[in-house]
């Protein structure tokens, strides 16, 4: 499956790409996220 990914390098720059998930372990849960958030501080 694939999914989007977000990361911030340490020069500030978002970066988005599609990466690709493996399945899940028998001890692990995958969820589907509608939609995320980042708060203005979490900036500094």
């Amino acid at each position: 499956m694939k999914s989007l990914s977000e990361t911030w390098t340490d020069s500030k720059i978002l970066n988005v790409e599609y990466i690709n998930l493996s399945d899940p372990q028998d001890d692990e849960v995958q969820i589907k996220l509608g939609s995320a958030g980042i708060c203005g501080s979490d900036l500094h």
